[in-house]
């Protein structure tokens, strides 16, 4: 699972790849070819393509292309793709003999086997497993950080024999070789994966890779200041939040590292100042549309600029939703903690009936329900010592905070659990920090 012995960027090697077709012909013809993505094992749709250095074109949803008019003879393919993005790797360039134009060519990007064997080596890649890389910088300078510990971290849930909710938390760290390079290999592919760098008494923030049905993944990482009160230059997050036309985005919520929030303006932008330079993450929050999420690496003294386009979530009929892989597990999970009776639970079929979330928060045994500043609610259950403390918020699964209630109405929420203390909370919603009891929501977003 952990530190593979080659370079991770031996990727950038296996690229340029020759192949040759041999046949007669006269004139010119069109060559006809097809982009194919080797890991999913799928056509790439939307792939662009360019033949020699003036031509282009656009893979179609089957991953066809096409040039006409082209003379025969030796020409170069080269393939940009936002899969390939995420991977890391710039492009993917072969040549080609065209001659009659019979054959249709193949552009593709590698196989997930010759991917793993340059990063990972020679064993054998676990089944349904991904691999993770990139490279560890100072946001001081660029230099690349020797030695720098990586930490990789996902849980995993399920059910042992006596049907009891059984959890694992996993934590891979790792140290960036002498060209600050780093790979872990063989982690899931259906895991909510976070990662983070650290560097002395620098770090970059906790970054969100998410469940993905990529197999290669690579996130550079860029670390910086850590104390929040000491001196020092920042940066500044600005930004742009449009909907699908193009208009301005008002009221956006804006979350920077899961603590700092701010909305967007009657216009749609926003600026966050102040920052901590390095590799950070905002993600970006209304109803009825689906959440983004943008890491960014911030350099003290600069400002990076942030474009949003918020798509409206398409309701479908239930019957036909499956949902992905993680969505079938965030079901099966809840589905599970409510057999286990540790908390209380309120489904969409009774927040379609209510008016306010308070409402909704109500009926949860206690819990105080109190009105907060500038609308929403502030949650408190008892704290076992005569007083009241602030409820723990989960959100779609990731901890939140009282303030993301207010973007929320009861016919967004799909389910909501409540385990009024300690001793009650499941294990996917603990950790050494929590003294209260918890709140967990789930969105119509996640839920199938």
């Amino acid at each position: 699972m952990a530190s593979p012995t080659r370079s991770a960027l031996m990727l950038l090697r296996i690229l340029l790849v020759s192949a040759a077709i041999s046949a007669q012909a006269q004139g010119t013809v069109t060559l006809r070819g097809v982009a194919w993505d080797s890991v999913a094992v799928r056509p790439l749709a939307g792939a662009f393509i360019t033949l020699g250095a003036s031509r282009s074109t656009t893979a179609d949803a089957s991953g066809r292309f096409s040039f006409d008019s082209v003379t025969p003879g030796v020409h170069r393919l080269d393939m940009v793709h936002a899969v390939l993005d995420s991977m890391g790797l710039p492009g993917v360039a072969r040549q080609v003999r065209v001659t009659d134009g019979a054959e249709r060519v193949a552009i593709s990007i590698p196989s997930f086997a010759i991917l793993w064997r340059a990063v990972c080596g020679d064993r054998p890649a676990p089944a349904e497993s991904a691999f993770v890389y990139g490279t560890v910088r100072s946001s001081s300078g660029g230099a690349e950080l020797a030695g720098a510990r990586v930490e990789l971290q996902w849980s995993d849930f399920g059910l042992d024999g006596t049907r009891k909710i059984t959890g694992k938390r996993f934590l891979v760290e790792i140290d960036a070789d002498a060209r600050g390079e780093y790979a872990v290999c063989g982690v899931p592919r259906d895991a909510g994966l976070r990662v983070q760098a650290k560097f002395d008494v620098v770090a970059s923030g906790l970054i969100d890779l998410g469940p993905t049905m990529l197999r290669v993944i690579r996130r550079d990482l860029l670390v910086g200041p850590v104390d929040t009160i000491a001196g020092g230059p920042r940066g500044t997050i600005a930004g742009i939040v449009t909907d699908s036309a193009g208009r301005p985005f008002p009221g956006a919520t804006i979350v920077l590292d899961d603590v700092q929030l701010m909305r967007t303006e009657a216009d749609g932008r926003f600026r966050l100042p102040n920052v901590l330079p390095g590799t950070r993450q905002i993600e970006i929050i209304a109803i009825g549309v689906r959440p983004q999420l943008h890491i960014v690496d911030v350099l003290a003294g600069g400002e990076v600029n942030v474009s949003a386009t918020m798509q409206r979530v398409t309701t479908l009929d239930v019957v036909r939703i499956t949902g992905s892989r993680w969505q079938q597990r965030v079901v099966r999970d809840i589905e599970d903690r409510r057999r286990q009776g540790l908390g209380k639970f309120v489904d969409s079929l009774r927040l379609a009936r209510l008016a306010t979330l308070t409402s909704a928060f109500g009926s949860f045994p206690s819990l105080d329900v109190r009105s907060a500043k500038g609308g929403g609610v502030t949650l408190m259950f008892p704290d076992g010592r005569g007083g009241k403390c602030n409820a723990i918020i989960y959100i779609d699964g990731f901890k939140s905070n009282q303030l993301m209630l207010s973007t929320l109405l009861p016919q967004d929420i799909a389910v909501i659990e409540s385990y009024n203390r300690g001793s009650l909370i499941p294990m996917e919603f603990t950790s050494l920090s929590h003294r209260c009891g918890v709140i967990a929501i789930w969105t119509k977003r996640v839920m199938p």
